[in-house]
């Protein structure tokens, strides 16, 4: 079983296209989360139809945000572009005073969902958006996301991650980043042998060194 420990979760996962990282995300994690915000860059969660509520720009989702003050449960899918979700980060983290005046935390909490979170987070190391991960647990906020190019990702996303699955990669640099991520050359072979197994993953729990190998139709992957 994967521990989660306890308060705010980070979770990224890592792998090639259909490998079954959005799948594990959303059954295991967002789906289960009472008031989520999708950052979808490609419409694809726009399509699904799995928000009550759809927000084009910035302005237009804080609209959407202020409107579902006060309910229980929501889901909104925003479409935000680079500068958009740096700015964001700046609204929903503030520094300093974050507990005070973050619009999180009188909602009781909030799980942010990144899909393709190399299009979101600028590798920049001074993009704001590098907060999410660093001071959202201060907030009340979960973060999640997932990416096809782990190379081409903030470091500060996987640093700052306790849970890091892993599925099928494709490039050379993506399994450079297993490599440095196993951190022990027995674990990197254990996760590589793994991940060629379809819809298999490898899952990193980072900050304690551990490697849990999760097959498909794992209790954990239920929805």
């Amino acid at each position: 079983m994967i521990d989660e420990g306890e308060g705010t979760l980070r979770v990224t996962a890592v792998g090639a296209s259909l490998s079954g990282k959005g799948r594990l995300l959303w059954n295991r994690w967002v789906s289960k989360r009472p008031r989520v915000t999708i950052i979808d860059h490609t419409g694809e969660w726009a399509r699904n139809g799995i928000a009550a509520d759809y927000a084009s720009g910035l302005g237009n989702y804080l609209d959407v945000l202020h409107r579902n003050v006060g309910r229980d449960r929501w889901r909104i899918v925003a479409n935000l572009n680079f500068q958009e979700v740096g700015e964001l980060a700046g609204i929903l983290v503030p520094d300093p005073d974050a507990w005070a005046r973050s619009p999180i935390v009188p909602l009781g909490g909030m799980a942010l969902y990144l899909p393709e979170v190399d299009l979101s987070i600028d590798p920049n190391p001074y993009d704001r958006s590098r907060t999410l991960w660093r001071r959202g647990r201060h907030v009340l906020l979960d973060v999640f996301a997932d990416t096809q190019s782990p190379a081409s990702t903030s470091k500060e996303v996987f640093k700052c991650s306790e849970i890091v699955p892993v599925f099928n990669v494709v490039t050379s640099s993506d399994v450079r980043f297993i490599e440095r991520l196993a951190g022990s050359p027995e674990q990197f072979q254990r996760a590589l042998g793994w991940i060629r197994n379809r819809y298999h993953a490898a899952v990193f729990l980072p900050q304690r060194g551990k490697l849990i190998l999760l097959p498909p139709g794992s209790p954990n992957l239920a929805p």
